[in-house]
C-alpha cells in the first residue's frame, strides 16, 4: 500500500528538510570560512618558504672563476671565507666588490 502524504504533512516535511539543511549551513559555514583561510595562509607560508630556500646558504669550497655562484653562496677565497650578496657572475672575484661578496670569516695566523 502506497502512503499518500497530504499538502500539510508534505509542507511539515519541506519545513522539516529546511531546517536541517539551516542547522547543517549554521555548523559548516564557519568551518567553511576557516578552511578558506588556512588555505590562503598555507599558501602565503609556502611563498615565504619559497624565498627562503632562495636565500639559503651553501658552501661551495673554493672560489672557482670560471662559474657563477646564487646568492647565498660561500666560499673560500686566499683562505677567508665569503658569502654571495646576490647572484655572482664567472670571474666576479670575492673583495673586488662589497656588493656582490661579503667577507664572513679572515684568516689570521695566530702563531
Amino acid at each position: 500500500m502506497r502512503s499518500v502524504l497530504t499538502a500539510a504533512r508534505e509542507a511539515e516535511v519541506f519545513a522539516f528538510a529546511d531546517a536541517i539543511t539551516d542547522g547543517i549551513g549554521t555548523v559548516t559555514n564557519p568551518l567553511v570560512a576557516r578552511i578558506a583561510s588556512l588555505e590562503r595562509r598555507c599558501a602565503e607560508l609556502q611563498s615565504a618558504l619559497a624565498i627562503l630556500q632562495d636565500r639559503a646558504l651553501s658552501y661551495e669550497q673554493i672560489w672557482d672563476g670560471t662559474r657563477g655562484y646564487a646568492r647565498g653562496a660561500m666560499v673560500t677565497f686566499k683562505s677567508t671565507l665569503w658569502h654571495a650578496q646576490r647572484d655572482i657572475q664567472p670571474g666576479e672575484r670575492p673583495g673586488a666588490s662589497e656588493a656582490a661578496w661579503k667577507l664572513m670569516v679572515k684568516y689570521h695566523d695566530a702563531r
